[in-house]
């Protein structure tokens, strides 16, 4: 059944699974909370009285970086991408698909960062389907990883991809990107 939650931080964005039935909040600090089941631990935190945690790992980061925040969440199925204002994307949570972009189909229980598209070109958006992501980058192009069946990686076949592959569009300017 649906909670409140009173939350003591700006909350810029949120982004849900209901497959993990969590429930992520984006602050304007670039600070990352969750709710519900952990896809990282497990754990369920949707207890009466429970405050939503924060992200240790990327609040780490963020903090290391100082010139780098996360300015979008999003969520599929089992996994979780999060973009930062430099352009770098991390993701964690079930790779069983390769959604995740690491060039592996493992899980990951902490947000790591997709080395792939960053030595391509700095990401500027990001989508999620249920088991496949996508991925906008400066120059213009798109990328795809995870699930392929139906085509729904538009790479023209029905396979499965663990790292980011550009689509080839014949296209002028892409404004935005969604699964």
């Amino acid at each position: 059944r649906p909670r409140q939650h009173v939350l003591d931080f700006d909350v810029a964005e949120v982004a849900c699974s209901w497959q993990i039935t969590s429930c992520y909040y984006l602050t304007h600090k670039g600070d990352i909370y969750y709710s519900g089941t952990d896809d990282n631990s497990g754990d369920n935190i949707d207890e009466p009285g429970e405050r939503p945690r924060i992200l240790r790992t990327l609040a780490m980061e963020r903090a290391l970086s100082k010139s780098s925040r996360i300015t979008k969440v999003c969520c599929g199925s089992h996994f979780t991408l999060a973009l930062t204002s430099d352009g770098r994307v991390y993701s964690w949570g079930d790779g069983s698909q390769g959604c995740l972009g690491h060039g592996s189909f493992s899980d990951e229980k902490e947000p790591r960062q997709c080395v792939a598209l960053f030595e391509k070109n700095p990401i500027t958006q990001i989508s999620t389907g249920s088991s496949h992501s996508v991925f906008l980058s400066t120059d213009n192009n798109v990328y795809t990883c995870g699930e392929g069946s139906d085509g729904r990686l538009g790479l023209g076949d029905t396979d499965s991809r663990s790292i980011p592959t550009k689509v080839d569009l014949e296209i002028g300017a892409i404004l935005s990107i969604s699964c």
